[in-house]
């Protein structure tokens, strides 16, 4: 994966301060084994902000934005090429649209994947809270996306007996509370009336290690919910 790391504030381009982050975010990328292609700080005008990054995305994969003024969600499906038809598309997946929370409570980050597989991150704030923002969120984004296994697994978990349903959901989701909050493997959960769509996708150096990372984490779902619900596996997506 190649990126671009673009930094919008027009205080950092006239030297009324220094650019604060893109140090630290093109170590960390380097680090995850994406090559930065180009380092930029650009005024927040929006028309510049526009051409800049669809300029960025002719040359590589990832662009992350960070600075002052930056975009909502919307704005950048209105203004950038490729991610225009993201809303019109039936064929989106939850994880490529993801919101990252502030730490302090602030305006939120968010990532977005297109259908060509270009990636915009947006991280606004201080220095130490995108850095918090990165870590916490954009890394394990990152680290799935460059894996070169990948497993996900499709399962029905399906209510047992004639327990009142809206009881076994709270006690559904407080069982899978650590795997739904789980980084790699993710786990992602659906509660119907009497059953529950739920996907484990695990990512690892080879395929091998993801399907034992997601067995792993079969497993213990099944223990927590061994008086709650009974599985079924329905299928199993391979690459790598």
């Amino acid at each position: 994966m190649t990126a671009e790391l673009i930094c919008v504030g027009t205080t950092y381009v006239m030297g009324m301060l220094e650019e604060p982050v893109q140090s630290y975010l093109a170590g960390r990328l380097t680090e995850l084994g994406v090559e930065i292609h180009q380092r930029r700080i650009i005024t927040e005008e929006r028309n510049t902000m526009t051409k800049i990054i669809n300029e960025a995305f002719q040359d590589v994969e990832l662009v992350v934005v960070t600075g002052e003024r930056l975009w909502t969600q919307e704005e950048v499906k209105n203004t950038i090429d490729g991610f225009d038809d993201m809303d019109t598309d039936c064929g989106r997946r939850e994880e490529d649209n993801i919101l990252v929370p502030s730490p302090s409570g602030g305006t939120q980050g968010f990532i977005l994947k297109n259908k060509e597989d270009q990636v915009i991150v947006v991280l606004p704030g201080v220095a130490k809270e995108v850095e918090m923002m990165f870590e916490y969120d954009v890394v394990g984004y990152l680290l799935r996306e460059l894996a070169e296994g990948k497993v996900s697994v499709f399962m029905k978990a399906f209510m047992k007996g004639d327990t009142d349903t809206g009881l076994v959901k709270r006690e559904l989701n407080l069982a899978l509370e650590p795997a739904l909050n789980s980084v790699n493997p993710s786990v992602y959960l659906n509660v119907h009336d009497d059953y529950a769509d739920v996907r484990v996708d695990c990512v690892g150096p080879t395929k091998t290690d993801a399907i034992l990372l997601a067995q792993m984490m079969i497993g213990d779902m099944k223990s927590r919910t061994k008086d709650l619900v009974e599985w079924k596996i329905e299928k199993t997506e391979e690459e790598g």
